[in-house]
């Protein structure tokens, strides 16, 4: 059974999931089905040229690029995954870390 859309509240669909999962296939240099890059270029996240041929069954179109948006969103894909509790114990042991390395320097 294929999963269903998920309601975004504005009376559309939120495909974000499945668009950071395309966007970062494409990086990786797969290859999307034509659906797929279509779904891309409606959301404005990548650009597209149209390579319809002769031989071919339908409009075919291969990526070009990222948008500004797409980027920025394959950006924030990447982010950290830690939760606010975890990012504040880091910066507590990381700040920790730096003042008692910088007592060390003072010291000699």
């Amino acid at each position: 059974m294929e999963p269903q859309p998920i309601p975004d509240g504005r009376g559309g669909v939120n495909n974000s999931m499945e668009n950071i999962d395309a966007l970062q296939a494409i990086e990786r240099g797969e290859k999307q089905d034509q659906e797929t890059l279509l779904r891309l270029k409606d959301e404005a996240l990548v650009d597209l040229t149209d390579v319809t041929h002769m031989q071919s069954s339908g409009r075919e179109f291969i990526f070009l690029g990222f948008t500004p948006k797409g980027l920025r969103l394959l950006k924030e894909s990447k982010l950290s995954l830690l939760s606010d509790l975890e990012k504040e114990i880091t910066r507590t042991v990381v700040r920790t870390f730096l003042d008692e390395r910088g007592e060390q320097y003072i010291s000699q």
